[in-house]
């Protein structure tokens, strides 16, 4: 939510948010999802470790081996191309570097802490 204030004796736009975050969009507030056990919290920051993994390469909220078929789909085409999108170790260079920090990524998203 977006309003305007004076709290510095100017007006000024703020914002807020209303309702529980849900990053990985399960329906679930995500505070609930890692006091059931549902997610976790390896670095604990609050922020489940399925939201924090660029593993999740499909987007769709979780690591598994459907993420490897979307990234190497990627990562062969960037090679033909060049167009840096599958550049997972931001390199500079697409490359088998790529490969295995995604898949250490990957695996450490699937198994957790």
């Amino acid at each position: 939510m977006a309003y305007a204030a004076t709290y510095t004796g100017g007006q000024d736009v703020y914002y807020t948010r209303i309702g529980d975050y849900d990053c990985n969009a399960n329906g679930i507030a995500d505070q609930i999802d890692l006091a059931s056990g549902e997610s976790r919290d390896c670095d604990g920051d609050s922020i489940p470790d399925e939201c924090e993994t660029r593993a999740d390469w499909n987007l769709s909220g979780s690591v598994s081996s459907a993420d490897i078929t979307a990234y190497l789909a990627s990562w062969f085409a960037d090679v033909s191309f060049q167009t840096g999108a599958a550049d997972y170790d931001d390199s500079g260079v697409t490359n088998s570097a790529d490969i295995t920090a995604f898949l250490a990524d990957w695996f450490a998203g699937l198994v957790g802490c």
